[in-house]
């Protein structure tokens, strides 16, 4: 019978007797499969950590990007903020203008006796037209082309790629806020420089009575057939009638002044002056600034005249111009004129 066994004779050095080792046939095959699959474990396990590794190494190189690209975005948000921060500056600037040209509406249309609520865009033609004067004066207005300029204004992807979206956006934003302050602020400009012109500019009659006699050509009130230049207007009142200024200015003098009887003669800047004639009391002096409404004098029949009433003239540089010329269209259009030309002086 065949053995499954196999012996192995060991030979002891220095001794004469041989020991014999058995051994199974399968344990050999089963040490070489062994050794095999140590080998194959230890070449798998080492190609999978050279795996992990390159990956690790991609990965760490993939990080090392994303944080290039994270800090140049982060840079690039900085700037955008700086620039929002800018552009939320430039708004407010926006607003405030817009606040004060609100302010600037609101006064002229009370000065020019419109309703409250009308747009600078409505009010802009009335105003234009009342300080015209000061724009047309031969003589010069400081800063006219400017006031005549304003009042003439027709009144106004990736992360990456979003970023430079958003720039551009801003970037329009900006352009945009700048023309438009630019804008506002020539027109506001021009508008403070007309807020002086319209303080100047007599918007009301210093009598709120009605006219007998008109500016320009008339039959002589003293007889005869000749025709004679009127200077002014005349608005009949009874003696010691109140007579307010009909804008601001400085008194220039108060004078008896031959056929204008007692004189008083107001400077409103820009060339403007106003004359008030046949009056019985002056109640300013030469010298005195004065604002529109003011009581100035009180109406009398002095100088040369046929009844109570105050001759009133504009004179633009040195030339005496219609007073109605002055006047707000509106106001102009309320005013009542004798139908008969009485003429008083």
């Amino acid at each position: 019978m065949k053995s499954n066994k196999i012996r192995i004779c060991i030979m002891p050095v220095g001794c004469g007797k041989v020991r014999n080792l058995n051994i199974s046939r399968w344990v050999i095959p089963a040490l070489a499969v062994t050794v095999l699959g140590l080998i194959g474990g230890l070449s798998v396990f080492s190609w999978h950590s050279h795996q992990i590794m390159s990956s690790y190494v991609d990965r760490s190189a993939e990080l090392e990007s994303l944080r290039f690209t994270n800090a140049s975005q982060e840079a690039q948000l900085d700037v955008f903020a700086e620039r929002v921060a800018s552009l939320d500056n430039q708004l407010t600037l926006l607003k405030n203008h817009e606040t004060e040209l609100a302010e600037l509406t609101s006064e002229f249309n009370k000065q020019l006796g419109l309703d409250p609520d009308t747009p600078l865009v409505e009010l802009l033609p009335h105003l234009n037209a009342t300080v015209a004067w000061a724009i047309d004066n031969t003589n010069g207005v400081g800063g006219s082309e400017q006031l005549a300029s304003a009042l003439g204004a027709t009144v106004a992807g990736t992360s990456r790629d979003i970023i430079k979206g958003m720039h551009r956006d801003i970037d329009r934003l900006m352009m945009e806020a700048d023309d438009t302050e630019h804008y506002i602020t020539s027109l506001k400009d021009g508008l403070s420089g007309a807020r002086s012109v319209l303080a100047s500019t007599p918007t009301m009659l210093p009598l709120d009575r009605r006219i007998s006699a008109e500016f320009g050509r008339r039959k002589n009130p003293f007889g005869g057939s000749s025709v004679e230049m009127h200077r002014g207007l005349d608005i009949p009142a009874p003696i010691g009638t109140v007579v307010r200024a009909p804008a601001d200015g400085t008194v220039l003098s108060v004078t008896q002044a031959g056929g204008y009887g007692l004189l008083v003669t107001i400077d409103h800047g820009y060339g403007l002056v106003t004359r008030y004639a046949h009056l019985s009391k002056s109640l300013v002096e030469a010298g005195t600034d004065i604002s529109r409404g003011q009581p100035i004098a009180r109406t009398g029949n002095s100088g040369r005249s046929t009844g109570p009433h105050l001759h009133y003239e504009t004179v633009l540089g040195g030339v005496a111009v219609d007073p109605m010329r002055m006047l707000p269209t509106r106001t102009a259009r309320n005013i009542e004129v004798s139908d008969d030309g009485v003429a008083l002086d």
